[in-house]
């Protein structure tokens, strides 16, 4: 069985992974977790376009701070899994995450 689950860097996300160890699975399975990097949405704090000319260094860092948070996210994950026993891997992809109900 392939079991896919998502991982944002939140407490959540840690929970979803965890659990993974929890489920009462009969057949060994193929773990993968996700983690989405959703740089085109990046912005200065100040901008409402995302690249203004002067502004490509706060992007720049943005971008920067995304990719540190997922390399960190992705070893913490593939930790947890090896301290579980699970087989499976971890990714980052880059695109769009889904927009949460405000």
């Amino acid at each position: 069985m392939k079991i896919l689950a998502a991982h944002d860097g939140s407490k959540q996300g840690e929970w979803a992974v965890e659990w993974l160890g929890h489920l009462p699975l009969v057949h060994p399975s193929n773990f993968t977790v996700l983690h989405v990097v959703d740089v085109d949405s990046v912005r200065a704090p100040f901008m409402v376009v995302p690249v203004v000319v002067g502004n490509e260094r706060f992007v720049r860092e943005e971008i920067e701070r995304l990719r540190k948070l997922a390399n960190r996210i992705v070893s913490e994950t593939r930790q947890s899994l090896l301290r579980m026993n699970l087989k499976g891997t971890v990714i980052t992809k880059r695109g769009s995450i889904a927009k949460g109900n405000s």
